[in-house]
């Protein structure tokens, strides 16, 4: 089982950011392996940049070290991964116009 929980800041200082948008700025990953063991790791964001890009690298990342299905905590923590694919998607439309 992997269970994933994040943790989100309304900034009004990003300037890429729209008003109230969510930022995503820390992520835990747990991971139990079935042995009994279970494997911790996680992210916090620092300073005072944009931390979305960092957020998802480390994120995908971490995910493809682990097989199975994500258990998202919270609608929370589903609405800001999906939030991040949005914007990922509109910024590579973008790109290509």
């Amino acid at each position: 089982m992997k269970q994933l929980t994040g943790e989100g800041l309304w900034p009004d200082f990003f300037v890429t950011a729209r008003p109230y948008q969510r930022i995503p700025f820390q992520w835990s990953w747990h991971y139990n392996d079935g042995s009994g063991s279970l494997i911790h790791t996680d992210f916090l964001a620092t300073g005072w940049t944009d931390p979305r890009r960092e957020f998802c690298e480390t994120l995908l990342r971490v995910s493809g070290q682990f097989p199975g299905v994500i258990m998202a905590w919270s609608q929370f923590e589903e609405k800001v991964i999906r939030d991040m694919a949005e914007a990922r998607h509109i910024a590579k439309e973008k790109a290509a116009s």
